[in-house]
């Protein structure tokens, strides 16, 4: 529904998102998704949201009052030395 970039990189943006659903009662909900990377991690995080909550937001009310219940996941480097061979390791973490 939104995309809103957010630094040089074309994938850092803020998203969203509408979920498309056979089940009629997650028809009201929308995802609010903001991914990031760069030299030092990657990220992912998102979060479901009321569409009615999410409209009332975008008409002015106070967002303090929007419940987020945020998950994700990121992706660093692991410090480890990257030798001849380019082997290098990556910390994958998921988190809910």
């Amino acid at each position: 529904m939104a995309y809103i970039a957010n630094g040089r990189n074309i994938g850092n943006c803020v998203s969203l998102l509408r979920v498309n659903s056979a089940n009629s009662s997650e028809s009201n909900m929308l995802i609010l998704q903001e991914s990031c990377t760069d030299q030092t991690a990657s990220f992912v995080i998102y979060a479901p949201v009321d569409i009615v909550a999410m409209n009332a937001v975008l008409i002015g009310s106070d967002p303090d009052y929007v419940a987020l219940l945020p998950s994700g996941f990121a992706i660093l480097p692991d410090g480890g030395c990257m030798g001849d061979s380019g082997s290098g390791g990556s910390l994958f973490t998921v988190a809910f």
